[in-house]
C-alpha cells in the first residue's frame, strides 16, 4: 500500500509538474491579454484551493505590459511551489490517514467556489475596467470633442481675423488708391493750372499834389498812383474828413465852401497818403504893410497887400493918384514897388477883384541940403513923459542912458528914408547895439515921424498897443531918445535896454 501511495503521489506530482510546465510555457509569451493569465490561474487552482493568494490575483489582473508578465511569472512560480508543498502535505497526510477521499472532494468543491469567486471577481474587475475604459473613452471623446470645438472656434476666430485683416487690407488698398487718384488728379490740375506768381504788395501811394488851394467853384485834378506798378493789388480807398468843403470824384477835386479838408488815401495793405485842400471865398478885408511912407526923390519902396483869407488866387489892382510924385509898378499881384518921382504927396490904392481896397500915403521930400538940429530938450521931455506914464501905473522909472543917445540919433537919421525896424542895409535895428559894443539882456525900439512936439509923439505911441507895451514893459531899465529933422519933418526914436 505504501508503495502504491508513493506511486500515486509521484504520479500526482508528475502530473502537476506537467501541468505547471505547460502554464510556464504560456507565461513566457509576450501577451498583454489579461484573460490568458486568468486562465492559467484557473488551471493551477484545480489542484489546490490555496494555490492563488488574493493579492497575487489582484496584481495579476490590474497589471499591464512588462510588469504584468513578470508578476504573472513570479506568481505562477510561487503557486507551483505552494502546490508542491500542498501536494507533499497531502501525500504525508494520506500516508497517516488512508481515508482522505472525502476531504479531497470537499477541498475540490471549495476550490471551485474560490475559483468561481475569483472568476466573478475577475469579471467584476473586468467590468469595472471596461467601465473605466468606457468612461475614459467617453472622457477622451469629450476632451476630443472639446478640443475639436475649441479648434473649430480657434479656426473660426482665425478665419474671422483673416477676413477682418483682409477687409482692412482691402480698405487700406482702396484708400491708397483713392489717395493716389487724388494726387494724380491734383498733379494733373497743377499741370493744367499755371503756377501763381508770388503776390507783390504796394509800398507807396503817390499823389500828383499834396496841397491844393481853390476858390469856391474851382476844380483841380488829383492823380493817384499805387506803386510799384506791378503790385498784385493796386486798388485803394479814400476818405474826406469834411465833405461840406469839397467833393472828390474820378480824380477831380471841386471846391464847395470856404474852409479846409483833407483827402486821405489808403491801399489794401495800409499804405497811406493825403492831400490838404484849402477853399477860399471872396475877401472882406485887406491890409498893407505900411499906411504911410516918406521918400526922397528917386527912392523906392515895396508895399505888400494881404486879404483876410490870404493871397491865394487873389487878383490885386494898384493905382497912384499922382504919378508925377510916385508911381506903382504892379497892377495884378500882392506886392508893388513905389518909386518917388518928385516932391509932394501921392495916394497909392490897392483893390481886390471883388472891390475890397485900402490905401497908403506917399510923401516925397524936396531935395535940399538941410542940416539937422539937436533937439536935446525934446529928448529930455520924451523921457519925462514916459516915466510919468510908468509911475502912474506903479512901475519904476527908466534911467536916462546918455550912451544910448548917439545910437538913437543914428537910427533917427536912418528912418528918414527907410521907415522900418530894419536898417538900410537890411539888418535888424538891434544890430546898432552890437555895432557899439553895448551889452544887454533885453532891448526894444519905437519909431515915429511927423509929430512936431514930444507930447504928440508920446501920445501917438501910447495909442498903439505894440509901442505902449515897450514903454510900460518891466523888462527894461534904461532909455535913450533920438530926434532928427529932415526936410522939415521930425523923426523920433526910442531905444529901451536892460543890462
Amino acid at each position: 500500500m505504501k508503495k502504491e501511495k508513493v506511486i500515486s503521489l509521484i504520479t500526482a506530482i508528475l502530473m502537476a509538474t506537467a501541468i505547471f510546465g505547460g502554464c510556464g510555457g504560456n507565461n513566457s509569451e509576450e501577451s498583454g491579454n489579461n484573460s490568458d493569465n486568468i486562465q492559467n490561474t484557473q488551471t493551477v487552482s484545480e489542484f489546490s484551493e490555496n494555490t492563488t493568494p488574493e493579492s497575487s490575483r489582484d496584481n495579476s489582473t490590474e497589471s499591464n505590459g512588462s510588469n504584468e508578465k513578470s508578476t504573472t511569472d513570479s506568481s505562477t512560480e510561487s503557486n507551483i511551489n505552494s502546490d508542491k508543498n500542498q501536494l507533499g502535505s497531502s501525500a504525508s497526510e494520506n500516508e497517516n490517514n488512508p481515508d482522505t477521499s472525502g476531504n479531497t472532494s470537499h477541498g475540490q468543491s471549495n476550490q471551485q467556489q474560490t475559483n468561481q469567486q475569483q472568476t466573478n471577481q475577475q469579471q467584476t474587475n473586468q467590468q469595472q475596467t471596461n467601465q473605466q475604459q468606457t468612461n475614459q473613452q467617453q472622457t477622451n471623446q469629450q476632451q476630443t470633442n472639446q478640443q475639436q470645438t475649441n479648434q473649430q472656434q480657434t479656426n473660426q476666430q482665425q478665419t474671422n481675423q483673416q477676413q477682418t485683416n483682409q477687409q482692412q487690407t482691402n480698405q487700406q488698398q482702396t484708400n491708397q488708391q483713392q489717395t493716389n487718384q487724388q494726387q494724380t488728379n491734383q498733379q494733373q490740375t497743377n499741370q493744367q493750372t499755371p503756377s501763381k506768381a508770388p503776390e507783390i504788395e504796394p509800398n507807396e501811394i503817390s499823389l500828383s499834389t499834396y496841397s491844393v488851394k481853390l476858390k469856391i467853384g474851382e476844380t483841380k485834378n488829383l492823380n493817384t498812383t499805387v506803386l510799384p506798378k506791378n503790385a498784385s493789388d493796386r486798388s485803394y480807398s479814400y476818405y474826406i474828413d469834411d465833405a461840406s468843403v469839397i467833393d472828390y470824384l474820378n480824380g477831380v477835386v471841386k471846391a464847395k465852401n470856404p474852409g479846409t479838408a483833407t483827402i486821405s488815401f489808403k491801399t489794401v495793405n495800409g499804405i497811406t497818403a493825403s492831400c490838404k485842400v484849402t477853399v477860399y471865398g471872396d475877401p472882406t478885408g485887406i491890409e498893407l504893410n505900411q499906411t504911410g511912407i516918406i521918400l526922397n526923390k528917386g527912392d523906392t519902396y515895396t508895399l505888400s497887400a494881404t486879404t483876410d483869407i490870404g493871397n491865394y488866387n487873389i487878383s490885386y489892382k494898384w493905382n497912384s493918384n499922382n504919378t508925377d510924385v510916385a508911381t506903382v509898378s504892379s497892377t495884378d499881384y500882392s506886392t508893388a514897388v513905389i518909386t518917388a518921382k518928385a516932391p509932394g504927396t501921392s495916394v497909392i490904392t490897392v483893390k481886390t477883384s471883388n472891390g475890397v481896397s485900402t490905401t497908403c500915403k506917399v510923401t516925397v521930400k524936396p531935395v535940399k541940403n538941410e542940416t539937422s538940429e539937436n533937439y536935446e530938450e525934446y529928448r529930455d521931455r520924451v523921457i519925462e513923459l514916459v516915466n510919468n506914464e510908468r509911475t502912474s501905473r506903479g512901475l519904476p522909472t527908466l534911467k536916462k542912458r546918455n550912451d544910448l543917445f548917439p545910437l538913437a540919433q543914428t537910427r533917427a537919421k536912418e528912418i528918414c528914408g527907410h521907415f522900418e525896424h530894419t536898417r538900410p542895409d537890411g539888418r535888424s535895428c538891434f544890430t546898432i547895439f552890437d555895432d557899439n559894443n553895448i551889452q544887454y539882456s533885453a532891448v526894444g525900439e519905437n519909431i515915429a515921424y511927423g509929430q512936431t512936439t514930444p507930447e504928440e509923439a508920446v501920445k501917438d505911441w501910447m495909442n498903439s498897443q505894440g509901442h505902449r507895451e515897450n514903454i510900460l514893459s518891466k523888462d527894461f531899465s534904461g532909455i535913450g531918445i533920438g530926434c532928427y529933422k529932415y526936410n522939415g519933418v521930425l523923426h523920433w526914436v526910442q531905444l529901451f535896454i536892460h543890462e
